[in-house]
């Protein structure tokens, strides 16, 4: 599939990689940039190719880390 680098996608640049590393990727970025004190809506606001279900996944994972406290390695 196409789709859009999560960086370069307001340069107007399309990768090739699988879905779930596509949604992997920005699930992290997402978390990352939330606890550098941006809002969740605002985060997703600036991916605006991201479909709704992409979103819904996007929000659900990040609840989801939440509720249990799982981190990924790059967490401080």
């Amino acid at each position: 599939h196409s789709l859009w680098c999560l960086g370069a996608q307001r340069k107007g640049m399309v990768i090739q990689m699988k879905y779930t590393t596509k949604i992997n990727l920005l699930i992290r970025v997402v978390r990352r940039r939330i606890r550098d004190g941006e809002d969740i809506e605002t985060v997703l606001q600036s991916y605006p190719k991201l479909s709704i279900k992409e979103l819904e996944i996007v929000r659900k994972a990040v609840q989801q880390v939440e509720i249990t406290g799982k981190k990924y390695a790059d967490d401080k």
